[in-house]
């Protein structure tokens, strides 16, 4: 999976004659006819199925788009003294830690703590906890958050960051390849708890109509954590439309391993051959070379979650990530870390986290709702 700062343009250079312009271009005809996807089926040794997967090829790369207007550093910042406290979204916290790097610089008398309590946590404070006023979402609030909000007097503007997707990631040992939403709903759904070998598990899936072969062995789900907006997320798309049919709770098998982190979630799965794990696809292709992310399907066909497939929304379980901020906040500590983090840090922060930079104009967007506020 390639890395995330955005696109740089590339220059062809020719030379002063004609002959050796027309090769050159020849030359790069020739080299882009290979792009494509890729393809295929096989069944592996232990009886698994490889299903065919897409691996979206990664776009060709565009001239830098001109920033949004907003964004600028040649204002003159407050001098400001005080504390702030940022909590919410493990996937977040990265892109807001180096946000907090270069704004130490900015006002070095503003002392900032973060915390990653994962999403619902984040909401919680956010709208109970009038010390915080600034949390990561790797999902949007949902209604009864928001009522909670609002009852409190808190006005939660969502802010776009980033986007990414929720990878399923196995050991480098296991032989799966592509899972369907039906299997993942096997293999995590509440009617899989007991099942601790891929035999169960494919039982239980083919029931549910699914035709993929899942081979034999032991097989054991990682998971985020409950408040964890990863498992919020995947628990809305993959687990409730089919625990819904079936008359069960929308929940996770109640024995699966729950862990806070993405980094605990990597190595869990890096050292267990039978694990299968959930975890934001940008943090797991840059992590463990014990572990490969899986092809998933949601019916038109397996797809890897690469860049490229994140950004054009071929990827099924792609999402974006978020800052919600009291809007009712009158704190101008507040005020100036949302406008250094949106118009001054966020292109920067996003690349350096490794996650997918949002276009000039989508980052417009979130400068625009926060001005507007």
């Amino acid at each position: 999976m390639s890395s995330r700062p955005s696109p740089h343009s590339r220059r062809s250079v020719f030379g002063g004659r004609f002959v050796y312009g027309a090769l050159v271009l020849a030359f790069l005809a020739a080299a882009c006819t290979g792009a494509g996807d890729q393809v295929g089926g096989a069944e592996t040794e232990n009886g698994a199925s490889v299903l065919g997967t897409t691996t979206v090829p990664d776009p060709e790369p565009e001239p830098e788009p001109e920033p949004a207007e907003e964004t600028t550093t040649t204002e003159t910042p407050p001098e400001l003294n005080g504390s702030l406290v940022v909590t919410g979204s493990n996937t977040v916290e990265p892109i807001t830690a180096a946000v907090i790097e270069g704004y130490r610089e900015r006002q070095p008398d503003v002392l900032i703590t973060m915390a990653g309590t994962g999403t619902g946590a984040g909401f919680d404070d956010l709208c109970n906890d009038p010390s915080i006023s600034i949390v990561g979402a790797s999902r949007p609030i949902n209604g009864s958050e928001s009522a909670s909000c609002l009852s409190s007097g808190v006005q939660p503007i969502e802010l776009r960051l980033a986007r990414d997707g929720i990878a399923i990631v196995v050991h480098n040992a296991s032989a799966l390849q592509c899972l369907t939403y039906t299997d993942l709903y096997a293999l995590a759904g509440p009617e899989s708890t007991g099942l601790t070998t891929l035999e169960a598990v494919g039982t239980l899936a083919a029931e549910l109509g699914s035709t993929t072969a899942w081979g034999t062995g032991d097989v054991a789900l990682v998971a985020p954590g409950p408040t964890s907006g990863t498992a919020g997320l995947f628990a809305d798309e993959v687990i409730e439309p089919i625990a819904l049919s079936r008359g069960v709770g929308k929940f996770f098998r109640v024995d699966n391993r729950s862990l806070d982190s993405n980094a605990q979630l990597v190595d869990a799965v890096a050292t267990d051959p039978a694990a299968v794990g959930i975890v934001g696809s940008s943090f797991a292709s840059r992590s463990s070379t014990a572990v490969r992310m899986l092809g998933v399907s949601d019916g038109a066909g397996c797809v890897i979650p690469n860049d490229a497939a994140v950004v054009a929304g071929l990827y099924p379980l792609s999402r974006d990530l978020y800052l919600y901020v009291d809007g009712a906040s009158e704190d101008p500590i507040v005020a100036d870390f949302v406008y250094y983090y949106l118009n001054v840090a966020l292109r920067d922060a996003v690349a350096a986290a490794e996650y997918v930079v949002l276009s000039a104009a989508e980052q417009a967007e979130s400068v625009a709702r926060w001005t507007n506020r």
